[in-house]
C-alpha cells in the first residue's frame, strides 16, 4: 500500500469537500447518494474519511464530486493549490510565484 510521506493529510480537497456539502445542508450519506448517480461507488465512512483528510480521492472522485457539488474542480483544492490549477485568465506564475506557493506546502 502507498505509503504519504506527508503524514497528516492524504488528500487536500476534504475541507473544500466538507464545506461545499454544508453549503447544500446535505449529509455525508446524502453526499455519497449523489455520488452514486454518477457511478462511484462510496458510503458515508468513506465521505467521512475523505472530508478529515484520512483518505486518498481518486480523479474519477474529484471529477464526480465537481459535478454533484456543481463547482470546478479547483474549488475542491485548498489554498495554496487553487493558485496554481485554477485557469481564470491566461497569467502564469513566474518563478518566484511558484517558490512562494511551494515553501508555503512544504511549511503545512
Amino acid at each position: 500500500m502507498f505509503k504519504n510521506r506527508n503524514e497528516e493529510r492524504n488528500n487536500i480537497c476534504g475541507s473544500q469537500i466538507r464545506e461545499l456539502r454544508k453549503e447544500r445542508n446535505w449529509s455525508q450519506r446524502e453526499l455519497a447518494d449523489q455520488l452514486k448517480e454518477f457511478g462511484i461507488d462510496i458510503n458515508k465512512n468513506a465521505i467521512q474519511r475523505i472530508e478529515a483528510g484520512q483518505r486518498f480521492v481518486t480523479d474519477i472522485e474529484i471529477l464526480a464530486l465537481s459535478k454533484v457539488l456543481d463547482c470546478k474542480i479547483a474549488d475542491l483544492l485548498e489554498e495554496p493549490m487553487k493558485l496554481i490549477y485554477y485557469e481564470e485568465t491566461d497569467d502564469k506564475l513566474t518563478p518566484e510565484e511558484m517558490k512562494m506557493i511551494l515553501d508555503v506546502m512544504e511549511q503545512r
